[in-house]
């Protein structure tokens, strides 16, 4: 028992030995940082998603109607990699206000230089791609062009409030084709098809279907984001992470 208790404690300490000298490499290469770009109208869902996946409130994003269009950046700091959450209130809302979609659409180029990844979130259940997420999704592609779709996931939540549950495969893929097709209006038709999509809950660890999806979701922006980000985005959530197999991950939920 005694030596069972010594080899846990060293290998421990040897991946603790190994996680301080990959973040000395990340900073000594300064790039120990990642971006992540959020997209979706107000009360789907965006700030509570973060959160999950991370294990902690890093976004403080407004659940409210803003008045107002305007770029947000949140930045934090965790296990000593840093990262920004931009926020995009008001691109998939509807504005009564005519013309705010050139302004808007100058300050996202002006103020999101680049990102890592970008998040589509939607809400689950919805029968079709709403008028504003179709304006979002071409603006999204006049200020950043088809390279922003191969760093995209498609977030789609509140999936538990569909029923009937049996039929949760077939809505999953449906809803996803629709906004994959819409998004292939602006780029290639070889682009859209292959953006991914994870079905989430943020009240459940299950989707109706019995799967725990935080791991797929993880699994899933390891496989999307941009080739420098993936180390820091693992390092930022090495102490949640648990690997079952290769190419599998699983997140401790508490």
């Amino acid at each position: 028992m005694e030596n069972q208790a010594f080899e846990n404690h060293d290998k421990s300490g040897q991946r603790k030995k190994m996680a301080d000298e990959t973040l000395a490499d990340l900073n000594k290469k300064g790039n120990n940082k990642f971006t992540l770009l959020l997209v979706g109208r107000t009360g789907v869902g965006k700030s509570s998603s973060i959160d999950t996946l991370l294990g902690k409130e890093v976004a403080k994003v407004n659940d409210s109607k803003p008045e107002t269009m305007k770029v947000t950046k949140y930045p934090g700091q965790t296990n000593d990699i840093k990262y920004d959450i931009i926020d995009t209130p008001g691109l998939c809302d509807d504005f009564a206000v005519a013309g705010h979609d050139e302004a808007y659409l100058n300050q996202i180029i002006e103020n999101v230089k680049s990102f890592d990844l970008m998040w589509f979130v939607a809400f689950f259940a919805d029968t079709r791609v709403s008028a504003d997420e179709m304006r979002a999704i071409k603006m999204l592609h006049k200020a950043f062009g088809k390279a922003a779709w191969d760093k995209t996931v498609l977030v789609l939540t509140f999936s538990n409030s569909f029923f009937p549950p049996a039929d949760f495969a077939k809505k999953l893929e449906s809803r996803t084709e629709a906004i994959q097709n819409e998004i292939g209006k602006h780029c290639s038709i070889t682009l859209a098809p292959a953006i991914p999509s994870v079905a989430i809950d943020n009240a459940i660890i299950t989707n109706p279907d019995g799967q725990e999806w935080l791991g797929e979701l993880y699994t899933t922006i390891i496989e999307r984001i941009s080739a420098n980000a993936a180390l820091p985005f693992i390092m930022a959530t090495a102490s949640r992470l648990k690997v079952e197999k290769p190419d599998k991950f699983v997140l401790k939920t508490a």
